[in-house]
């Protein structure tokens, strides 16, 4: 693990300079709500983000070994320019005792290791990000030092129905001079950069809530400053999705409903609060719960008894040995009307 000093305390609204570390650590005034932690809420439980949060629930596990996050979290660092110093390690992989030293001494003085190869994967990912991006409309000067500011940090607070709570968000990249947000995301599912199959992907994960909630980060940030009142989605938020796979194809997603993401994220912001309030982290209900089967088992359930039914008809029709079955009907509870 590498050695940190304690993470600098936030005192006001605004944004600022903070390296990912200490964004993690949570260093807002009072235990602050997160993308992740709403994302939680969303498909999981308090408690489960209860769990997660650092400073309600310290963990010191140590970070895991995964080849696609080597190379996600690399790709993100160059491309952002902005991000733990990273050290290029020449082997072909962790399994030597001379790489494993080596990657064990560049996490203790908190830089990230990389294989050769990995690294040299994420320079590729790189190239052919910004070459792809030159050529999508409106996205010509996304992610460019030039047109707007990466890896900053974002505090405000919300108000919910348990009063002022503090928020939190780690911008990718915005725009200078213009409300619009754009977060890069590796993506290595079935379909690679495929924009359906990410926001298929986030939606089951909760994560499209980060749309709404940077977005509300953003404009109540620049709203205090200027004095205006922001709406959320007066905010242009989008993913860059880019498939870690040759030839690394880029996707320049947006959510469609916004609104319903926004729903989404206003019941988890409202379900913490009322935790916080009440120092409540439940699981589930402590109650017995009757659950439906879903209406796809029932579905599979009525063409089974049918094509057995089907069958053995058949069979009885063409003179051969059949069983006796009752139609299915016969076994609704209650006739079919």
């Amino acid at each position: 693990m590498s050695t940190t000093s304690a993470p600098p305390a936030i005192s006001g609204w605004g944004f600022v300079d903070l390296d990912a570390e200490h964004y993690h650590a949570d260093p807002a005034p009072r235990p602050s709500m997160s993308s992740g932690l709403l994302a939680t809420i969303v498909t999981g439980t308090i408690a489960e983000a209860k769990e997660s949060h650092p400073r309600l629930t310290p963990s010191d596990q140590p970070e895991k070994d995964n080849k696609q996050f080597d190379i996600g979290t690399v790709a993100h660092t160059l491309v952002l320019g902005k991000g733990r110093e990273i050290d290029v390690i020449d082997a072909d992989a962790w399994t030597t005792k001379a790489a494993k030293d080596a990657r064990a001494a560049s996490k203790a003085q908190g830089r990230t290791p990389v294989l050769a190869k990995h690294h040299e994967q994420a320079e590729a990912m790189r190239v052919a990000l910004f070459e792809q991006l030159a050529g999508i409309k409106g996205e010509e000067d996304t992610f460019t030092p030039e047109a707007g500011v990466a890896e900053q940090a974002g505090f405000w607070q919300e108000q919910t129905p348990a009063g002022k709570m503090w928020g939190r968000a780690l911008y990718d990249w915005r725009a200078t001079g213009r409300l619009v947000i754009r977060d890069y995301k590796t993506y290595n599912g079935q379909l690679g950069a495929d924009p359906d199959g990410f926001i298929k992907g986030i939606m089951g994960t909760g994560k499209d809530v980060q749309d709404p909630w940077y977005s509300r980060g953003m404009a109540a940030i620049i709203g205090a400053e200027t004095g205006e009142t922001i709406p959320w989605d007066a905010v242009d938020f989008k993913f860059i999705v880019q498939d870690p796979n040759p030839p690394y194809l880029v996707a320049v997603v947006a959510l469609n409903d916004r609104v319903w993401s926004g729903e989404r994220c206003q019941w988890a912001i409202d379900r913490w609060s009322a935790a916080a309030k009440a120092n409540l982290w439940r699981g589930f209900v402590p109650a017995v719960h009757y659950v439906d089967p879903p209406a796809y088992a029932k579905a599979q359930w009525e063409a089974r008894m049918l094509a057995q039914w089907e069958g053995e008809q058949q069979m009885q029709s063409l003179g051969l040995p059949a069983l006796e079955l009752k139609e299915p009907d016969a076994y609704r509870a209650e006739p079919v009307a």
